[in-house]
């Protein structure tokens, strides 16, 4: 990673234990023949050569190569089209393979400049990390740009790092990593593999990526700072009148002059190397095989020719992933004999384990492994040592780096249950130890119980922050007891708190067998607000998107019965589980009748015209439901409120006149007018521009004071870009009640992912003025965080932030 700002630079190499299933949904991802050659590269048509850029970070280096390289005999292509397009470098590749494919050139020259942390991340957006770009060698679905270049430059920290000991020991290595803002889940790889017996140096790994390059420059450790590397690469072009011809006499002998130009830096070089490449990828790339016994095969022949633990990242992942896809019986127990039966790697995956006592989750991989070998899948000795490791790490206050490898760990073994003798006792208990809980897929009723009477505020000796944390827990679980949900219901029905009740009945969204929820909401409909009835909503909502068991059954269980109740509050909130879940089985409640408005009370109108909208219909099918609402509800802004301009392409406009009667209601009414009422009403303008500017106009009226959910409610109605906008406005107009968890739910209803992230950052420096953030909620936003350059620099924020406190 180059050094920029107050990023301290760090020497990193990685290995992840990644899913092949996560690269499923990119279609460009197969695994290939080994031995197939890539296609012949033709030069430009016109002659010139080709300087292909990947600028994540700074383009000082960029401009110097623009400055000083004539344009008759290079043209530049900067390989980013969309720093917040996340498949940016996929499409880069296709784009490049049709330039090929049309006879142009693909890139003679590869420039790449910025922090590395395993991953290229910076100023940027955009991110590209060594694992995608071993997949698309492995698929051959980037030649153009991975195998043409006869020259590469990787400008950032560390990325010619070969396998040397510095001064920096395991632990405190792991904390700089994190630190810095790599992902925990890269910098424990980082430590294991820059400095163990196992797995390739990051040197091996760009001459097996980049195998047809003559040469590849780049760092042994820190690298120098895009403004400090520009005038070495402004004085080594200097004496290069005529790079083209450079470029053409390149053999593979060192680069004298540019490692001159870099003298006093860590500047390494180096070359491709086929026959490495052709080894390396007919090893690693079957462990990408999306069938489970293709992945064991690999693993099978890397152990059989001892080269397990040159792979041994992939390699254990692979055996992982296809014990969760066979349901444990694949490895088979012929092969998993046969591993067994091999002394001399059963003994290496013993001491690798010992080799690192601090990279728990490493250790709890490889013992996973051996455990399976040793004693088959789902026994009693695999699960209890998984809970030995994690005891273990409990056991002591958490930190940032443990949180994460606690989760990581239970997230992998569902089948381990937390049990209350796993836990230290209260006092030595912290944020990161209740968010490390809300991990496990099983808790004991015992912790459950405790949680529930820590949140209701039933345990003296809480403090606030506990409280506070025990709720946010509760509002995540699935396996709450009868009993502990009679609990929850009758606190919240004596909670006088409007803010409190609303939070205990959000804690109702994962019961497993929730209370009967009509009669419930019956006994205290007239007393839940705008906030309590959202929360109710919420907590059926998140059921529905996620039931034990049929959905339909579920939903015909649980909501059917509120939409056909004569209270208002009831249909409400059934209406508004259905809209925050997009159920796409709506149309089947009310005995099938869903799509005849006749039951639905004229107050839910609108409502009920929103859900409609979320319905999979043709847009013959959503004009006749408009007339159909227009019909039963006129006046009300139904009829317009059941299309979505965007997705119906449907711009409804009444005209001058009747935007103008709208107006003159609404300024008449601005007194007595509700924030609902109000957004009611914007909809009688029609889906256009019309709309938008009333529904602005609903939230900055200082006489309506929309709460916050009601803000949320019209500002995710405004169509047009403005949006992120509104949901700004709502957060700023209701500081008050800020919280992490409200800026997610924010951020989550905006479809832009870059608005979204902007939405995330306004909130922790809002949050961190009010002094109402912690380390673990502030690393939580940083986490939904949609793209990774922005993920990793909030992680890094948060980090520093409170080092300094």
């Amino acid at each position: 990673m180059k050094h920029r700002g107050s990023l301290r630079a760090v020497g990193i190499i990685v290995f992840v234990l990644t899913s092949a299933a996560a690269f499923a949904e990119d279609s460009v991802f197969h695994v290939p023949q080994i031995g197939r050659q890539a296609p012949e590269l033709r030069a430009s048509v016109d002659g010139r050569k080709t300087l292909c850029s990947i600028t994540i970070n700074s383009d000082d280096e960029l401009k110097v190569f623009r400055d000083r390289m004539d344009p008759d005999k290079f043209k530049f292509v900067e390989l980013i089209a969309d720093p917040d397009d996340p498949q940016w470098f996929a499409r880069a590749c296709q784009k490049m393979s049709l330039e090929v494919k049309a006879g142009r050139s693909g890139c003679d020259v590869l420039l790449v400049s910025g922090h590395f942390g395993g991953v290229f991340f910076g100023d940027s957006n955009a991110s590209l990390d060594i694992d995608e770009l071993d997949r698309h060698a492995c698929a051959h679905s980037c030649d153009a740009i991975l195998k043409q270049p006869k020259e590469v430059f990787l400008m950032g920290c560390n990325t010619l790092a070969n396998k040397e000991r510095d001064h920096r020991g395991d632990e405190e290595y792991l904390k700089i990593l994190v630190g810095d803002g790599v992902p925990r889940e890269f910098a424990e790889r980082v430590v294991a593999y820059r400095y163990g017996d196992v797995g390739y140096s990051l040197e091996q790994r760009m001459s097996a990526i980049f195998s047809a390059s003559a040469r590849i420059y780049g760092f042994a450790s820190t690298g120098p700072v895009g403004a400090k590397a520009a005038p070495a690469l402004k004085s080594y072009l200097a004496k290069n009148k005529n790079y083209s011809a450079h470029v053409d006499a390149l053999d593979g002998s060192p680069n004298v002059s540019l490692a001159q130009a870099f003298s006093g830096t860590s500047f390494r070089q180096t070359r491709g190397n086929e026959a490495f490449s052709h080894n390396y990828y007919a090893e690693s790339c079957g462990l990408l095989d999306a069938d489970p016994n293709g992945k064991v095969r690999s693993v099978d022949q890397l152990i059989s020719s001892g080269r397990f633990f040159a792979h041994a990242d992939k390699a254990v992942a692979a055996v992982i992933e296809a014990q969760n896809a066979s349901g444990g019986s694949i490895p088979d127990a012929r092969t998993l004999a046969r591993w067994r039966s091999n002394s001399g790697f059963m003994k290496q995956l013993r001491d690798t384990q010992k080799s690192s006592p601090s990279l728990f989750e490493i250790r709890s991989d490889l013992r996973y492994m051996q455990d399976v070998i040793e004693f088959g899948s789902g026994s009693i000795p695999v699960t209890q040592n998984q809970v030995n490791i994690l005891s273990l790490m409990l056991s002591k206050p958490l930190s940032f780096i443990s949180k994460d490898q606690v989760c990581s760990i239970a997230k992998k073994h569902p089948e381990v249950s937390l049990e209350s003798g796993m836990l230290p006792p209260q006092d030595l208990w912290n944020s990161f130890t209740l968010e490390a809980i809300g991990c496990f897929a099983t808790i004991s009723p015992k912790i459950s119980d405790r949680l529930v009477a820590i949140s209701l505020g039933r345990v003296g000796s809480s403090p606030q922050w506990l409280v506070d944390a025990a709720s946010r827990f509760l509002a995540k679980r699935g396996e709450l007891s009868s009993d502990t949900q009679k609990n929850i219901f009758e606190a919240a029905l004596n909670e006088r708190s409007p803010v409190r009740r609303s939070s205990m009945l959000r804690s109702l969204a994962s019961l497993e067998n929730p209370p009967n929820w009509p009669n419930l909401i019956g006994a205290i409909g007239n007393q839940l607000g705008p906030n309590e009835r959202d929360a109710m909503a919420s907590a059926l909502s998140q059921r529905l998107r996620n039931p034990k068991g049929d959905p339909t059954a579920w939903a015909a269980r649980y909501v059917d019965p509120l939409l056909r109740s004569p209270d208002p509050i009831q249909q409400e909130i059934g209406l508004r589980a259905l809209q925050k879940a997009h159920v796409p089985n709506a149309p089947s409640l009310i005995g099938g009748g869903f799509l005849d408005p006749s039951w639905v009370n004229p107050v839910n109108a609108v409502l009920y015209a929103q859900v409609l909208r979320g319905i999979e219909a043709s847009g013959a099918q959503k004009e006749n439901l408009s007339t159909k609402l227009s019909t039963a509800f006129p006046g009300s802004g139904a009829s317009m409120a059941v299309f979505d301009p965007v997705k119906d392409h449907v711009t409804k406009d009444p005209g001058p006149q009747a935007v103008g009667a709208v107006w003159d209601n609404l300024n008449g009414h601005i007194m007595t007018i509700t924030p609902r009422q109000c957004l009611e009403q914007s909809f009688l303008m029609g889906t256009g521009e019309a709309g938008d500017n009333a529904r602005w106009w609903c939230l900055e009226q200082a006489k309506i004071k929309p709460d916050q959910h009601e803000c949320f409610s019209i500002a995710s109605e405004i169509r047009g870009e403005s949006r992120s906008g509104a949901y700004w406005s709502c957060l700023k107009s209701s500081q008050a009640q800020l919280s992490p968890e409200v800026c997610d739910n924010a951020a989550q209803s905006i479809s832009n992912a870059r608005q979204g992230d902007d939405l995330r950052w306004n909130c922790l420096e809002s949050l961190k003025k009010m002094n109402k953030l912690d380390e673990a909620s502030c690393l939580r936003l940083a986490e939904g965080m949609s793209l990774r350059g922005q993920k990793i620099r909030a992680n890094w924020n948060c980090l520093d932030f409170f080092s300094r406190r």
